[in-house]
């Protein structure tokens, strides 16, 4: 339960929390135990100067439309975010029913081995990330494809040569280790 009360408001609310972390590898290594904690991993990437355009583009067009009495572009932004709201929230609502076949748990434990993940956790959060895919997408059940989706996430960083100051890129050559296994199927 969160209480806040501040400059007159007084509310409680019922809430849910999740851990973000960020590091930056330049400047030390996380202990592999706490690394493991981790559910998920993106590793943040270069922009190129388009994408830097439109971001400094993006940010001087919400300041000018903030002071404007109405705005088509705030109105359309505000829109976008209650579909992407509801898209999510329906997610929300599918994936404790989703059911993940055994042949994607055995997929899982296969990839697992085959990139030599530490513990079981990746493939724990593999599994899941894979089910919250397939809600997303409002697919009929989990399939190899969701699984395939979120392994460099689930995995890059629960293999041994991480945890002693190695990449946490999910390589061509990891790629390689497990892409027999989807194309089998």
């Amino acid at each position: 339960m969160l209480s806040v009360q501040r400059e007159g408001l007084a509310t409680a609310r019922q809430v849910t929390f999740g851990l973000v972390g960020t590091m930056n590898p330049e400047e030390g290594w996380l202990r592999p135990q706490l690394l493991d904690r981790f559910g998920l991993m993106v590793a943040a990437q270069q922009q190129d100067t388009d994408a830097r355009h439109r971001t400094i583009r993006t940010v001087l067009t919400f300041e000018e439309e903030q002071q404007k009495d109405e705005s088509p572009w705030l109105a359309e932004a505000t829109r976008d975010n209650a579909a992407t709201r509801d898209r999510l929230q329906r997610a929300k609502d599918r994936v404790g029913t989703m059911r993940v076949p055994d042949d994607v748990v055995r997929l899982c434990a296969q990839v697992a081995q085959r990139v030599d993940a530490v513990g079981q956790r990746g493939e724990i959060v593999a599994t899941l990330a894979a089910r919250a895919l397939a809600a997303l997408e409002d697919a009929d059940g989990v399939e190899p494809g969701h699984l395939r989706q979120v392994l460099p996430m689930a995995f890059r960083h629960r293999r041994p040569e991480t945890a002693h100051g190695g990449t946490f890129e999910w390589a061509p050559d990891d790629e390689a280790r497990v892409k027999d296994l989807f194309d089998a199927g």
